[in-house]
């Protein structure tokens, strides 16, 4: 799903995405819009996600994701699983960017692998908060044997509850 306002419920995808620019996810490259928010319910990715690994991103432009690149217009995410490699700018195993929009995020699972480039910063749950208002509540989890933070840039004010176990944690 390219970009735009939507409900996205019970999906699945496997595979590998190769972008030259970012806001690219395994399943959503933006969720939300102008013209709405989007509500994003029961998804998993499995897979590569590379993006944007020799053009820096605009302030607008960007976000690589397991799942979603960029989250934004008060979007919701809930009940997501990620099992990604995922490499870019701010590379976050689940969100690439929230972007400056109010967005919530619950009960989600990252067993995800990162890889920042350049010297930019990412996280096994989201890369970059960049709403204040961003709510990443206590039921996110993500395997800090695979990456060891969560986020990698944080807005001050933003909620990041999220819970780093182990792999035998996740597992079991």
């Amino acid at each position: 799903i390219g970009n735009g306002a939507a409900t996205i419920i019970n999906v699945r995808v496997e595979g590998e995405v190769r972008a030259e620019r970012e806001r690219v996810g395994l399943v959503i490259g933006r969720a939300g819009s102008s013209g709405g928010d989007a509500e994003v319910d029961k998804v998993s990715a499995v897979g590569t996600v590379k993006g944007a690994l020799d053009t820096p991103a605009s302030s607008t432009d960007r976000g690589i994701g397991g799942i979603i690149g960029r989250s934004s217009w008060g979007s919701t995410l809930s009940l997501a699983y990620s099992r990604c490699h995922v490499e870019g700018n701010y590379p976050g195993g689940i969100i690439g960017n929230a972007s400056t929009n109010d967005s919530d995020f619950e009960r989600m699972y990252s067993a995800s692998t990162i890889e920042p480039t350049a010297s930019d910063e990412g996280g096994g749950v989201v890369g970059r908060m960049d709403s204040s208002g961003d709510e990443f509540a206590a039921s996110i989890y993500w395997d800090e044997n695979l990456t060891s933070d969560g986020y990698g840039f944080r807005s001050s004010g933003s909620t990041f509850d999220a819970q780093p176990l182990s792999t035998g944690e996740m597992q079991g």
